[in-house]
C-alpha cells in the first residue's frame, strides 16, 4: 500500500490479489449452491451481490459473470423468493437494483 498525503493507496499487485479472492469466494459460492442441487450460476450471483459495494443491476451482474440478463433475471428470483436478497430503487438509477 501506498499512503499519498493521509490517503492509502492499494497497488496494482494488492488490486489483483483482491480480484483473484474475489473471483474464488464467488466461484466457491457457486459450487455449494451446486452441492444443493442448484444452478451454480444462483451461488455466483449471491456472491457478486454479497462482495458489492454497492447496490447492482441485472446488466452489471450478468457482465460481470459473463451470463444472460435473462439467466440474472430468473436466478435473483429464487434468491428473492427464499430471501437472500432484496430489490431496492437507487435514486438516479433504472429500478430493480439489487
Amino acid at each position: 500500500m501506498v499512503e499519498e498525503s493521509g490517503v492509502v493507496m492499494q497497488t496494482d499487485n494488492e488490486n489483483k490479489k483482491l480480484e483473484e479472492a474475489r473471483n474464488i469466494i464467488i466461484d466457491a459460492l457457486g459450487r455449494v449452491y451446486a452441492l444443493y442441487g442448484l444452478p451454480d450460476v444462483i451461488g455466483r450471483i449471491y456472491g457478486v451481490l454479497f462482495l458489492a459495494d454497492r447496490p447492482l443491476g441485472l446488466e452489471d451482474i450478468a457482465q460481470m459473470l459473463g451470463v444472460s440478463k435473462s439467466t440474472v433475471s430468473i436466478n435473483i428470483r429464487i434468491l428473492e423468493g427464499v430471501g437472500n436478497v432484496r430489490k431496492i430503487w437507487v435514486k438516479g438509477e433504472s429500478p430493480g437494483s439489487l
